[in-house]
């Protein structure tokens, strides 16, 4: 929990990057953020998951 805090600033500032930058259209926003929130969770559960998630791709 304490770690996610740490990171939190971080995520936010490449949401709005996403957001504002990159996604011109609402699609690619829900995906985006989709893709954000599921980075967050593999964070706090673990690191295997985001490299499964990242080698799928």
């Amino acid at each position: 929990m304490i770690e996610a805090i740490y990171e939190l600033p971080l995520l936010l500032r490449l949401l709005r990057y996403l957001f504002i930058t990159i996604s011109p259209t609402l699609r690619e926003k829900y995906y985006s953020l989709l893709a954000m929130t599921f980075l967050l969770v593999a964070l706090k559960v673990k690191k295997e998951t985001a490299d499964i998630f990242f080698t799928t791709i």
